[in-house]
């Protein structure tokens, strides 16, 4: 299934202002077989597509044969959990060197989780304009992927596919995973100028000299400050006293020098934190915010927001508030699988609990005597390190 699937299509072909969100289909859009003309190009503008789930998804897939398609001004966000080939927020694919002379620009392409926020595979040498995107990953490791070629960054993407010269790779904050309108300043007045994009996917008129990336046109507020994540996004504790820290970003367009940090520890509110500094429109920074003792097996809620940016009322509250899932306490110490009364019963288990908890030491585990018939694969775990080993 499809959010839309358009074969054949040919010559005035127009996508626009659509708001599609897939959780069990293919892809978001699927172009194939659009074939037209350098006088009447096929327009794919000013759409929202937020795709997700645990199997093959694309936001916007152009596939096999097609030519002279603008793809301008959409917000694209993959956050499917599950690593594919050719799954990208934007995929562009042309097996046969058919598919050319499309302008693709001015598109805010996102993944959050393990794949690129844009892939090219084969030729891309046939698209004739692609510049001023917005490409970024949350959590992959790299960028884009040309053929089978993974790329980590801007500049590295740049340099392989010879495109995206004056692009950016920047996180745009999308409200939320499905709606994708925006509130970073760095999107604002960035894109390139096409006289026939005049407004947004809400109707708002487009700045007339400096429109914005991606589908949504938007003025940032003067003040505005918000949190990113808490404690570097970790999902796991260690008892004891610890730091805790807030990842604050200024969303606005003066330079933000002083923001309330408020934060609650299980719904009960804590000392406010009074920051101060010197942080540009655009960028973020760590604040400790204080210390907190944790308890062994219990659970934790942490939650963070700002205020009070500059002193004055904040433009959007939208960004203020991080809050973390249940925080579990971290493994550490020696652990057994198999046997009798084990920690762990199968290996699928422990790498479970490993993944999910994290570590907050050295961790062993000893394997009995037995059959094990499974099959397992360990990511990355929170709180490992050159000491903190498994």
């Amino acid at each position: 299934a499809y959010g839309l699937y358009i074969n054949g299509c040919n010559n005035l072909l127009a996508i626009t202002k659509n708001m599609i969100d897939i959780k069990t289909a293919y892809a978001g859009i699927y172009l194939t077989n659009c074939i037209n003309l350098s006088t009447s190009p096929a327009l794919i503008a000013n759409n929202f597509v937020a795709t997700g789930g645990t199997n093959n998804y694309y936001g916007c897939f152009m596939d096999w044969y097609g030519q002279y398609q603008n793809i301008y001004h959409n917000n694209f966000n993959n956050y499917s959990t599950t690593q594919q080939y050719y799954s990208a927020a934007f995929t562009y694919y042309n097996n046969s060197g058919n598919q050319k002379n499309s302008n693709i620009a001015n598109n805010c392409g996102v993944s959050t989780g393990p794949n690129p926020a844009v892939w090219i595979y084969n030729n891309g040498s046939l698209i004739n304009v692609q510049d001023k995107n917005n490409w970024y990953v949350k959590t992959n490791n790299y960028l884009g992927t040309y053929g089978f070629n993974n790329y980590n960054n801007l500049n590295a993407w740049i340099a392989a596919t010879q495109k995206d010269s004056n692009s950016i790779s920047v996180d745009p904050s999308y409200y939320s995973s499905t709606d994708l309108h925006v509130y970073d300043p760095q999107l604002d007045g960035t894109a390139i100028k096409i006289s026939i994009i005049t407004d947004d996917i809400d109707g708002q008129a487009r700045n007339a000299t400096k429109p914005d990336i991606g589908a949504d046109e938007f003025t940032p507020p003067t003040n505005d400050a918000g949190t990113i994540s808490i404690n570097g996004g970790l999902s796991n504790y260690c008892k004891g006293t610890q730091n805790i820290t807030a990842d604050i970003k200024n969303y606005g367009l003066t330079t933000l020098t002083n923001v309330k940090i408020n934060w609650s520890v299980n719904g009960t509110t804590q000392t406010q934190f009074s920051w101060t500094g010197n942080l540009l429109s655009g960028k973020s920074t760590t604040a400790t915010i204080s210390t907190y003792s944790f308890t062994s097996g219990l659970s934790y809620v942490i939650k963070v927001w700002t205020s009070s940016p500059n002193g004055t009322a904040d433009g959007n509250t939208k960004n203020d508030t991080a809050i973390t899932g249940s925080l579990k306490e971290g493994m550490n110490g020696t652990y057994t699988i198999g046997g009798t009364s084990p920690d762990y019963t199968t290996f699928t288990l422990a790498v479970a609990d490993l993944t999910s908890k994290g570590i907050c030491g050295p961790v062993v585990f000893n394997v009995r005597d037995g059959a094990y018939n499974e099959q397992f694969s360990i990511s990355s775990i929170s709180g490992s390190s050159s000491v903190n080993t498994v």
